[in-house]
């Protein structure tokens, strides 16, 4: 998952206030967490590392990348990505900013 550093809340939203993520290459993911370096790293939870990143406009984002890629991770990942696209602006959450996927990686 990426999340740019702005903000959401679990209320109602209509369409128009829904999230569109888009989809990142995974070129661009290792460009702006430095390969997934430890210097970049900044916690680990149930889905997986969280790093910071910065894409190539200068934005600064997290990337949560799975450490597993199966059945289990795979459905966490389409939760993940469905809730956090139906999601209003609020204080104490990011915004998904979009995802990555291949057949090695989940990444949000």
């Amino acid at each position: 998952m990426v999340f740019n550093l702005r903000t959401f809340s679990f209320s109602e939203s209509s369409e128009e206030d829904r999230v569109h993520p888009r989809s990142f290459s995974l070129k661009e993911l290792r460009a702006a967490t430095q390969n997934f370096s430890r210097h970049d790293f900044f916690a680990e939870g149930g889905f997986g590392a969280v790093y910071w990143g910065r894409l190539a406009d200068g934005s600064v984002m997290a990337v949560k990348r799975a450490t597993a890629h199966d059945q289990e991770s795979e459905e966490a990942f389409e939760r993940e990505v469905q809730a956090a696209s139906s999601v209003r602006a609020h204080s104490n959450m990011l915004r998904l900013s979009g995802f990555c996927r291949t057949k090695k990686e989940l990444i949000l």
